[in-house]
């Protein structure tokens, strides 16, 4: 006579840290899902606003700041509307260097990120800059309306 093997039951001990463990290793794959598209959407966002200064497209890097966009020296939204002008009529080429991109969110409000990098900018009439400097850059933007908005902007020069 032929024998088969027991078929373990939901109430073995085996099976049931089995079911745990997969469980867990799920619940935690939803919770990494849920947070990386929104990160990976404020850094996408981050890029887009540097690449409308870039290009000199004023209209559209102030589309991304929010409705009551400041900075820690009193700076308000039309205060960076006259600042963009003026640097896209004064040089014909603008760079920024983004580099060591730190991006949070803000643990206790869903709609609020903070994002810090190092950037390096330049500007000039041809193709070689002609004036530059390098700043640490603390950000902080609001997710509204399904887009994230830039609503304050701090920079310090570096060495």
């Amino acid at each position: 006579m032929r024998r088969y093997a027991e078929i373990p039951t939901a109430t073995d001990p085996t099976v049931m840290r089995t079911h745990t463990i997969v469980l867990l290793i799920v619940l935690h794959l939803l919770a990494g899902c849920s947070q990386e598209p929104a990160v990976e959407q404020l850094l996408q966002r981050v890029e887009a606003l540097e690449q409308a200064v870039e290009e000199r497209k004023v209209d559209t890097a102030m589309d991304m700041l929010s409705d009551d966009f400041s900075t820690r020296k009193g700076q308000n939204r039309k205060d960076a509307h006259r600042l963009l002008l003026f640097h896209t009529l004064k040089h014909q080429t603008i760079s920024v260097i983004r580099s060591q991109t730190e991006a949070s969110l803000d643990p206790a409000y869903a709609n609020q990120a903070q994002v810090r990098f190092n950037a390096i900018v330049t500007g000039g009439q041809g193709l070689l800059p002609e004036q530059g400097r390098s700043y640490a850059v603390d950000s902080r933007w609001t997710f509204d309306d399904g887009e994230w908005y830039l609503n304050s902007l701090d920079w310090e020069p570096l060495l």
